[in-house]
């Protein structure tokens, strides 16, 4: 997953996952968005944000070492 995912309010987005071993899930709570990502499928959601600010999205579902540092940032502008 990318670090920072820059997008205008009210412009939709679709946001494609891939898992490479082992399953995974993506958690952006501030806009009630949720998925599981399972290796060997793509996993697509999509995002129309209706509130401008900053918000962390998480991976979920442990996936192995290092998994508590893994959360990213939508940035709504």
């Amino acid at each position: 997953m990318p670090g920072v995912i820059h997008v205008k309010q009210g412009e939709t987005l679709t946001l494609r996952f891939t898992a490479p071993e082992v399953p995974m899930g993506f958690n952006l709570a501030d806009f009630k968005l949720r998925a599981d990502i399972m290796p060997g499928k793509v996993t697509s959601l999509e995002l129309t944000p209706d509130k401008a600010g900053t918000f962390t999205f998480l991976r979920d579902v442990f996936c192995g070492s290092g998994h508590e540092e893994m959360s990213e940032t939508l940035i709504v502008a």
